[in-house]
């Protein structure tokens, strides 16, 4: 059975609004043998507005096998440089096409816009009008969803293997479309949302209150338009727009592989956001923290792309991903982490912080290896009297296309 609000965003996702197109307006051959196409997508008519995107399909100088997977990261406003360099360098690594989706979503809108403040009031508008279109989350899932129309169907007409899966990927706000796109369309094989650490948002919602006293400071939007307090209020209307925006409403869809990608130090979220729902996701579920890194995830991007590349490569059926367990269990002031794994790594290590309160966004992480014993990885730590100890496990492997890292959930010792 279909859940309501299933329903609603598979239907505006898939619904023709006769508003979709592309064009193919350049191409550029890079020194390295890889050829950069810059379409323009015109994905939806939304509220009235065309939503019109640039996409860059970059395919590699050799696809010794023909790829059906598409690589498919979504982007902002910000700049396409770096953007299109990490496309290139992830296109010639895996030996397969990546595609860069930009304006997602389309903005400034209504007055200058933008981000959570453009999320915020289209969440308003759904609570005066019920109108279940108005969710910013739908035409940002609906933009992905006629990226993959266009790609599908420019890669065809360039000669190239019929594309039938793609792995998404992208940040923040992106990163929640990620998660919500694989609801939408079975092409979506496999996702790695970054930085958006916020299912069972209701939930989350009372852990930051308990975690800081308050809500995140960082969706400031949200809590000027009452939005927290009517969700944690109980309000039917409020409930309603959680159910429909939240992916753990959704997470009988997201039994595919999943590489869920954040900051030790965002700011966004509290440490252990995670642990909230990780346990209740089915299938395939890996973790990677950036260890002092925020919501940007700068410095760590080499992490981030080496995790994408692994996640594409396991997909592809390139590449058998590990299973990464760690168990952390206190026994007065000593903390013991045990880490293991079914594929052995270079290298082990245990991040440890520590902070007065449950509040980590300033914490410093520091990192120590562990040597390999007989029984796995031990480590055992001194927690600093009166504060708040955070550790986790990462493993380093090595792969066709690099080394990449994997982690374990945090755990926190009062």
């Amino acid at each position: 059975m279909v859940a309501p609000a299933s329903a609603d965003l598979r239907s505006y996702a898939k619904a023709d609004d006769g508003a979709y197109g592309w064009e193919h307006v350049a191409q550029t051959n890079h020194p390295d043998g890889a050829v950069i196409h810059d379409l323009r997508l015109t994905s939806q008519v939304w509220q009235g507005i065309p939503w019109r995107h640039r996409l860059h399909i970059v395919t590699p100088q050799a696809m010794p096998e023909p790829s059906n997977l598409v690589l498919l990261m979504m982007a902002g406003a910000g700049a396409a440089e770096q953007e299109l360099r990490d496309g290139l360098f992830m296109a010639q690594a895996i030996r397969a096409p990546v595609a860069i989706l930009y304006g997602v979503p389309n903005q400034p809108l209504f007055d200058g816009l933008v981000e959570d403040a453009l999320l915020a009031h289209t969440f308003v508008r759904f609570l005066e009008t019920q109108d279940v279109t108005w969710p910013l989350l739908l035409p940002m899932v609906k933009s992905v969803v006629k990226a993959m129309d266009a790609i599908q169907a420019f890669l065809q007409h360039q000669g190239h293997a019929q594309i039938s899966g793609f792995v998404v990927s992208g940040a923040s706000k992106r990163g929640w479309t990620a998660w919500l796109t694989p609801v939408a369309d079975e092409r979506v094989r496999a996702i790695a949302p970054q930085v958006y650490d916020n299912l069972n948002l209701a939930q989350q919602l009372r852990h930051q209150r308990e975690t800081w006293g308050d809500v995140s400071g960082e969706i400031a939007d949200y809590t000027a338009r009452s939005l927290p307090q009517r969700l944690l209020a109980g309000e039917k209307g409020a409930v309603e727009l959680a159910t429909m925006v939240d992916p753990f409403s959704y997470r009988q869809y997201l039994a595919l592989p999943k590489l869920i990608i954040l900051g030790t130090n965002d700011r966004y979220w509290p440490l252990d956001a995670l642990n909230l729902y990780v346990n209740d996701l089915p299938g395939e579920r890996y973790v990677l923290y950036l260890a002092n890194v925020g919501h940007s995830l700068q410095p760590g991007r080499d992490h981030v792309l080496a995790g994408l590349m692994a996640l594409f490569q396991r997909t592809a059926g390139r590449l058998q991903l590990p299973m990464l367990r760690g168990e952390a269990k206190a026994a007065g002031d000593i903390i013991t982490l045990a880490v293991s794994t079914d594929r052995e790594p270079r290298v082990v290590r245990a991040w440890v912080a520590s902070a007065p309160t449950k509040d980590f966004r300033e914490a410093r992480w520091e990192a120590f290896t562990i040597p390999a014993q007989p029984h796995g990885y031990v480590y055992r730590h001194t927690k600093a009297s009166g504060h708040v100890a955070a550790i986790f496990g990462e493993a380093e492997f090595a792969s066709d296309t690099g080394a990449f890292v994997l982690s374990t959930t945090v755990s926190l010792f009062p």
